[in-house]
């Protein structure tokens, strides 16, 4: 029932009570640098580390421009989660298989092999399974 501002400058950490925790992190997507707070998930004392963005997108008021449409009320609409892999302190967007290849090049026919036999989505918690099996073969 309460809201709080939390300032990014003191607050890196936010632990909830249900266990859910957020880290402060630096990531660059598209070439821009952002700064956002990141789900932890998985294991989180690993040498490979794994994030979740979460997002909600605000969609607005829209009237109709005739009598066959209708008009759409404004909402909040969850947008598809985006993973982070921290590797050696550098966050990395996460979105096909090629994006990993890219940070582990030296493991990249392993990478495909395992993607291809377990039919990762990108999207989804599957993720957690990249996770393990990166901390496996590093």
């Amino acid at each position: 029932t309460e809201v709080i501002n939390l300032s990014k400058e003191k607050n890196n950490e936010i632990t909830f009570k249900d266990g859910r925790k957020y880290l402060l992190k630096q990531y660059k997507i598209n070439k821009a640098s952002k700064e956002d707070y990141l789900l932890a998930i998985g294991i989180t004392d690993a040498n490979v580390k794994l994030y979740k963005l979460e997002s909600v997108e605000f969609i607005p008021y829209k009237e109709s421009t005739n009598s066959y449409q209708e008009k759409k009320l404004p909402e909040f609409k969850l947008k598809k989660p985006l993973y982070f892999i921290e590797y050696e302190n550098t966050v990395s967007p996460i979105q096909k298989s090629k994006d990993l290849e890219k940070i582990f090049p030296n493991h990249s026919k392993e990478i495909k092999k395992f993607i291809s036999q377990k039919n990762i989505d990108f999207n989804s918690d599957d993720m957690i399974l990249v996770q393990n099996f990166l901390n496996s073969i590093l």
